[in-house]
């Protein structure tokens, strides 16, 4: 569990808002999150090469505060948006293989969004220097791995080519600096 950042409990006022805290193991954290929506939030996601980038979101929503607010306020349309995509794929997946693939599917695109997080300079936080970083999960850390970009170029060729672009930009720079020293 990431030892920088901020935990976040939030919602809006309501006649059954119920706000509590939970410590435990990450396991059981996790499992709380997907139940109940808990966020963490950094105000630095990553110093890449000597320099700090943060949430692409911040250029937008400067504050945690902000970025809850638009998202406490645009969650409807931001749930329609987002059962309008699954239905989406669930047609043309469903069209083309069956509904097994259907399922496939979902759970692929899923995975290969929900591990990329996008950036801008924490200094200007220009949105024309954006980059993304994946984490390879199951490993010591790594982030953006060929080996794991690579078998997802599909979805992103698709879904949106821009990520291709976004993904490599941070492995093209790394490879500049001649910070790799192995075969």
């Amino acid at each position: 569990m990431a030892l920088w950042g901020s935990a976040i409990l939030a919602s809006q006022s309501s006649s059954f808002t119920q706000l509590s805290a939970f410590s435990g193991s990450p396991k059981e954290a996790r499992g709380q999150f997907v139940q109940d929506g808990r966020l963490y939030a950094e105000d630095t996601a990553i110093n890449y090469l000597g320099e700090a980038y943060t949430g692409f979101y911040r250029a937008e929503y400067p504050t945690t505060s902000s970025a809850l607010s638009f998202f406490l306020d645009d969650y409807s349309g931001a749930l329609l948006e987002s059962l309008k995509l699954d239905q989406e794929l669930v047609t043309l997946s469903v069209a083309a293989a069956g509904s097994k693939y259907a399922d496939i599917l979902a759970l692929s695109t899923r995975q290969a969004y929900g591990g990329i997080e996008l950036v801008v300079p924490n200094d200007s936080r220009d949105t024309g220097e954006v980059l993304a970083f994946i984490k390879e999960l199951s490993s010591n850390g790594n982030i953006n791995t060929i080996d794991v970009i690579m078998p997802a170029f599909p979805i992103y060729y698709v879904m949106d080519p821009d990520y291709i672009r976004l993904l490599l930009e941070p492995v093209m720079r790394y490879l500049a600096a001649d910070r790799w020293h192995l075969p």
